[in-house]
């Protein structure tokens, strides 16, 4: 077991995966490299960070000794009684091992991120913040709802849930138990401490209407941060589409997400329907246009799925940040379709990489650039608002470099990685220096 005085755990459904993921890796692995003994718990593995375990194959726990007690015993026969009664589980009994779990035998303080995934405790959470800071990075909506992620047009969650209308919005339920939810998390952050984290503005005030706000101590917020080396423009962009198999003179838009086509908080849906008008302005366009080809990153394979006269839709994998990197290399502009979101990190990192945006106006995306000067913010979710935002940016190339270069200097401005590693290292020394003066008194 390590006691050394600066470290630092870390709770993540995974520590890869969409954006709430990379970030959670990000923050764990830039505090490491500042000299902080971190180590993240997840609810599921998939990288080889030896500092990263899973909650239920830690090397410094032994299983054996808590296989016969109850929780452990009894988790999918409760797990199951949760689903059938529309109750968000929180059976997962290792929450309670948390420190033996990681290593740690007393971690300065928590950094916690998407909480829900099936991996952690919520009731445990009063008990947990009560021992030393938790900072609970918040990527979504889940903690202040009676189950979703994201509330769509849905304003219950502010005073009480229950009659969800989005009953099949992730984390889904069968059966409607979504007041219950929403009590059982009000009692639980009654009894909370928590020092919030947000990554914008939207988000923030989001907190302050919700059953959350109770437990703050404090709302920072601190935009992500990406590493701008890495996400870059590239001079020499027509030999990378070559190696790439991209004909050098198409005009190539990129989406990244996960799962872009079937993700629920995505719109390939509306993207579908808005193309055969673009098609159509583009065949009675009086300016020649090349073709264009419009790649959605983050499926499991390369495959074409639509297909008109000026237009080709393909999907695209990646399996690490090099290879987005890659895509918006190639690409001439991004696009971004989505029925709710906070502030992409994809959105970002077109940015940094010199791409002109054209996205959906929903979340904390209108904080991310300007409309009309970085891209086009998409206010009217219709196939016809997304026909003419596209329509403009294919049809236009001067405009694209502009924004491009725009968005580029905009990200700079806002700051990188490091300037978000700053923040939260700031906010953790003074933290943690405030609670241990506290404690002396």
């Amino acid at each position: 077991m390590d006691s050394a005085e600066n470290s630092i755990l870390s709770l993540s459904t995974s520590d890869v995966g969409g954006g709430a993921e990379n970030v959670a890796t990000s923050i764990h692995r830039g505090l490491a490299e500042r000299g902080w003994i971190s180590r993240m718990l997840v609810g599921e593995k998939n990288g080889t960070d030896p500092d990263v375990h899973a909650m239920h194959a830690s090397p410094y726990f032994d299983y054996r000794t808590v296989a016969r007690h109850p929780p452990v015993l009894l988790q999918k026969a409760n797990l199951k009684r949760d689903r059938l009664l529309g109750r968000e589980s929180f059976h997962y009994p290792y929450t309670r091992w948390l420190t033996t779990l990681s290593g740690l035998t007393n971690p300065k303080a928590i950094l916690a991120h998407n909480l829900h995934g099936g991996y952690f405790d919520l009731r445990m959470l009063p008990g947990i913040s009560s021992h030393r800071p938790f900072f609970w990075f918040l990527h979504d909506q889940w903690p202040m709802t009676g189950h979703c992620a994201f509330s769509r047009d849905c304003n219950r969650w502010i005073t009480g849930c229950g009659n969800c209308p989005y009953l099949d919005s992730p984390p889904a339920l069968s059966v409607d138990g979504t007041r219950k939810n929403w009590k059982r998390k009000n009692k639980i952050y009654y009894r909370s401490r928590l020092h919030i984290v947000v990554p914008c503005r939207w988000l923030e005030r989001m907190v302050k209407k919700s059953v959350l706000n109770q437990a703050a101590i404090e709302v920072s917020v601190i935009p992500y941060g990406i590493d701008l080396e890495n996400y870059a423009p590239n001079q020499d962009s027509e030999q990378l589409r070559v190696q790439m198999s991209y004909a050098p003179h198409e005009i190539i838009g990129v989406f990244v997400a996960n799962k872009p086509v079937t993700n629920p908080y995505k719109d390939f849906a509306l993207l579908q329907r808005s193309l055969p008008e673009v098609e159509k302005r583009l065949s009675r366009s009086s300016l020649p246009t090349e073709h264009v080809r419009l790649v959605l990153v983050g499926e499991k394979k390369r495959e074409e799925i639509w297909r008109s006269e000026s237009i080709t839709v393909e999907t695209a994998p990646y399996s690490d940040a090099g290879q987005v990197s890659r895509f918006l290399q190639v690409a001439d502009f991004y696009f971004h379709p989505a029925i709710q979101e906070v502030t992409p990190l994809a959105i970002q990192e077109a940015m940094a990489a010199a791409l002109p945006v054209v996205a959906s106006d929903v979340g904390g995306v209108s904080e991310m650039f300007e409309d009309g000067k970085e891209g086009t913010l998409v206010t009217n979710p219709t196939p016809g608002a997304w026909a003419d935002a596209l329509f403009s940016i294919i049809q236009n190339p001067i405009q694209r470099k502009d924004m491009g270069a725009s968005a580029r200097q905009r990200i700079e401005n806002r700051g990188d990685k490091r300037t978000m590693l700053d923040r939260i290292e700031t906010l953790i020394r003074e933290t943690v220096d405030t609670t241990e003066s506290c404690r002396a008194k």
